[in-house]
């Protein structure tokens, strides 16, 4: 008690102390009558800043060290709240020289973490200035040209100090990475940029560093153009990989015939199949939370190189599946819901389509074709019963269809849906499986849109 009443008396008596000081400052700056320089109690700008950071910010602290002008950086390290620690060096002029970043400080057997008195975790503020690498792990070193504005070497390490990433600037400006597998020896990718960033080539090897996976190569016309391999050697795939598109081509196991045609846009992919003896038999198209799958009548077209249908395949049924996303929360996978069908006759002509209620995925009308013109259209209940015939086509054709047809039993109210319907949109309900190429492709940018006049094209 006796000690908390002299700190109180020495506190207040250093204020008043302090309070008659500034008082006689000021009444000698204002009675002096030549002006004369003041030199400042205290002492200049110091060579380290500490600056600390809001709670929310994933920095923790930075401490910087300046070169003998007080303005220019010469060092500065970086604590983050995960552990991780970023140091940097500049030149005399500014100019950032290296970046090395480092992994948390690895913990003793039986160490647990320093705490603050409310039980929370120490962050690096509280650790004392200096820095040692002692003990420390390397996670990444990068060095920079002598204007500080290129990467000329880059250097990523895992945690058990294995090589991740080995890159150099090349003489003629590119930057060359080679990409380790696991064992930090062999490589898994080795890849070619130019100065710009783009890619110019790669190739990538399976583990051991010896297998060729697969190359992408920058040709003459401007695009990537890619192979892959299967474990025998076998060609798996060639593609062009352009800004706006991606058209793949993937191969049965012989290398040679065609297994799957995939063209990739940012608002599109569609895929075609072939069968083994290298006809096309249907194609999927996905685009805007929905599925199309169309069937392709083998032996009446043919594609050509890239994908280009060099004449076109005569069309079957085609279904339309909303796509249900999937949740990985749960790790339920994508699924397909059908809400459209469309069934072609054998001349390749419309026969009817299927319009399903969105609300309660059944079938509520169906336009019925005859030679390919929608004569009429049929309405039914959620039971599947005929409901009316709903609408009927005003054409001279379809007047004289309905006439000779209006008695037929299927068109009478509460006729049950042909058998052989049903027996279509159960077959079409139940998606067959499929080769899905979406998880091989790589993103592709949008079209850009030009505007004449305030209309967009």
């Amino acid at each position: 008690m006796e000690h908390e009443n002299q700190t109180g008396w020495f506190s207040r008596k250093t204020a008043v102390i302090a309070l008659i000081l500034v008082a006689g400052a000021v009444l000698f700056g204002v009675l002096r009558s030549t002006p004369e320089p003041i030199t400042s109690p205290f002492p200049q700008k110091g060579q380290v800043h500490i600056a600390l950071k809001p709670s929310k910010a994933n920095e923790d602290i930075r401490y910087t060290t300046f070169w003998p002008d007080g303005k220019t950086k010469m060092n500065e390290r970086v604590e983050l709240k995960n552990g991780i620690t970023i140091y940097r060096t500049f030149s005399h002029q500014g100019y950032m020289r290296e970046v090395k970043e480092f992994f948390p400080v690895p913990a003793k057997p039986g160490d647990k973490p320093a705490l603050n008195e409310d039980g929370s975790v120490k962050f690096p503020s509280s650790q004392p200035y200096e820095f040692s690498t002692v003990g420390r792990q390397l996670k990444s070193f990068i060095t920079f040209s002598a204007d500080g504005k290129e990467v000329t070497s880059t250097e990523t390490y895992r945690p058990d100090g294995t090589h991740e990433v080995v890159g150099k600037r090349l003489p003629d400006g590119s930057f060359q990475n080679l990409v380790f597998h696991k064992d930090g020896l062999t490589l898994s990718f080795s890849q070619l940029f130019a100065r710009n960033g783009d890619l110019l080539s790669e190739q990538q090897f399976a583990e051991g560093g010896a297998r060729l996976i697969a190359t992408s190569q920058r040709e003459a016309d401007g695009f990537l153009h890619s192979k892959s391999f299967r474990e025998d050697g076998t060609l798996l795939s060639v593609g062009i990989i352009k800004q706006y598109e991606q058209v793949i081509e993937f191969f049965q196991a012989d290398g040679v015939t065609r297994r799957m045609v995939v063209n990739n846009t940012a608002s599109t992919v569609t895929a075609v199949y072939f069968r083994e003896d290298g006809e096309a038999v249907s194609k999927r198209e996905w685009s805007n939370g929905s599925m199309t799958v169309t069937d392709l009548v083998p032996g009446t077209g043919h594609f050509g190189p890239g994908g280009v249908v060099e004449k076109a395949y005569t069309t079957g049924n085609k279904a339309t599946y909303k796509v249900i996303p999937a949740d990985s929360a749960t790790g339920k996978p994508e699924s397909y819901v059908l809400n459209g069908l469309e069934v072609v006759d054998a001349n390749g002509k419309t026969s009817r389509k299927f319009v399903f209620d969105g609300a309660t995925n059944t079938v509520n009308r169906i336009w019925m074709y005859n030679d390919g013109l929608n004569t009429h259209d049929r309405m039914y209940n959620p039971d599947g019963t005929l409901k009316e015939v709903g609408w009927v086509g005003s054409d001279e054709k379809s007047k004289q269809y309905n006439a000779e047809h209006a008695k037929d039993a299927d068109r009478q109210p509460g006729a049950a849906m042909p058998a052989d319907d049903v027996a279509l949109l159960k077959r079409y309900a139940q998606d067959k499986p499929f080769d899905d190429p979406r998880p091989l492709l790589t993103k592709v940018e949008a079209q850009p849109t030009y505007q004449y006049d305030g209309m967009e094209h």
